[in-house]
């Protein structure tokens, strides 16, 4: 099972306008092993420079201190980006008006796909029942503050 973040684009009107995008939530082995071909991949070409700034940054570093230190920083930056991964997306999917509208467990792609479309119905069909649900769950509140 893996964990599938689910994007819904919102259109000009500032309602969600019937695209959706599913990616798998992992860590990006070709961030890890090369960070810039990763960020060209992704069309985050802003961020190439930054990372051959810090390699440079780095070396500049090791030259002062030792040579040593260059091989660790290297990989450390790599690791960085590997686990950074997701969150560059999502802040690069921000400006293309998508929002994070769920995570979901599932097998594959289209069972995550299926999982979405079940939950969303079953929400769109509460809300049919329940047109003002602010009037009757006027406690959640409490319920909230309670757990604490």
């Amino acid at each position: 099972m893996a964990l599938f973040e689910i994007y819904r684009r919102i259109g000009k009107s500032g309602r969600h306008d019937g695209n959706i995008l599913i990616l798998k939530d992992k860590i990006s082995i070709l961030a890890l092993i090369f960070p810039p071909l990763w960020l060209i991949i992704n069309r985050n070409f802003f961020l190439i420079p930054i990372y051959f700034l810090v390699i440079f940054f780095i070396i500049f570093l090791s030259n002062k201190t030792g040579q040593g230190i260059i091989i660790f920083s290297i990989i450390f930056c790599h690791f960085f980006f590997a686990i950074q991964a997701n969150i560059l997306r999502e802040w690069i999917l921000k400006f293309k008006n998508y929002q994070l509208d769920s995570i979901i467990r599932a097998e594959n792609k289209m069972s995550a796909y299926n999982i979405y479309n079940q939950d969303n119905k079953t929400k769109s069909s509460e809300s049919m029942q329940n047109p003002n649900p602010s009037k009757n769950n006027k406690n959640d509140d409490e319920t909230i503050l309670n757990i604490f």
